[in-house]
């Protein structure tokens, strides 16, 4: 009988043994579930958000100007008439440019997305969808608040709140739809909501920078209109946009830290 007692040991070390391991499997197994991204997938997503800015300037600029009405004065307009023209020439210009804007943005988040979980089909499915989505919430927004702004600012004074609310309305809309489009990308609808948003937040950011930093850097330029007037202060705000824009969605789309480690720290 002797020989037989330490069975029951040796049976229960096993189980205890195989006891604090067999929790651990479950935890493991969620996180498979969820889709692990490329270490360096954030340089993708800043290099996808600086060529879209770059590709809407390039577009912006090609049709900035075109449809001025001729020997008018946007800010002293000599009749009702002249002044329609001023606005309807500022309203076809930023439909355009914030179409522009939009789709190239909206284009490149998706295609990182994608990208950034080795899936093409995914890539063209949402840079696509982005894309339109883009382009639409760009030349939308102008036409929603743009008539507002030509009607209600102040432009002999330093009138701060029409420029920070059309600029807030129309920057908004684009980042949120790049954010989305970069949500879809990455396949994970569980975040594409909480990507929408980090996209929005980031636009607000820009919106920010620019109001405080564009005066400063480009104080000939106008910076307060829909679209300023040099060049430099077109790119930079372009540029701006979707750089904070990605960074919003970037910081997003971070996974949060497991349950069950924060638990056990």
């Amino acid at each position: 009988m002797s020989s037989h007692e330490p069975e029951p040991r040796a049976a229960s070390a096993e189980s205890e043994s195989a006891g604090p391991l067999a929790p651990q499997t479950a935890p493991a197994a969620q996180a498979e579930a969820v889709p692990s991204l490329p270490g360096g997938f954030p340089r993708l997503v800043f290099a996808a958000a600086i060529l879209a800015g770059i590709a809407a300037w390039l577009g912006g600029e090609a049709i900035h100007g075109r449809y001025d009405a001729p020997l008018l004065d946007s800010f002293h307009p000599r009749s009702r008439e002249m002044g329609a023209m001023v606005a309807s020439a500022t309203i076809r210009e930023g439909m355009r440019a914030f179409a522009m804007l939009g789709a190239a943005l909206g284009l490149a988040m998706g295609l990182a997305g994608g990208f950034a979980r080795r899936s093409r089909p995914a890539a063209l499915a949402a840079g696509s969808l982005g894309l339109v989505l883009g382009a639409v919430v760009g030349a939308g927004s102008v036409v929603a608040l743009v008539p507002y702004y030509l009607k209600y600012v102040n432009r002999d004074g330093d009138d701060l709140v029409w420029p920070l609310l059309t600029h807030g309305g129309i920057w908004s809309a684009v980042g949120a739809a790049g954010g989305l489009a970069f949500g879809l990308g990455l396949g994970d609808w569980r975040r594409a909501g909480r990507v929408l948003v980090g996209g929005l937040i980031g636009a607000l950011i820009a919106v920010l920078v620019f109001e405080l930093v564009g005066p400063l850097a480009f104080p000939l330029a106008k910076t307060g209109e829909p679209i300023s007037e040099s060049w430099g202060s077109r790119l930079f705000a372009r540029l701006v946009l979707t750089v904070l824009t990605a960074a919003g969605a970037a910081l997003a789309v971070r996974p949060s830290k497991p349950s069950h480690i924060a638990e056990g720290s």
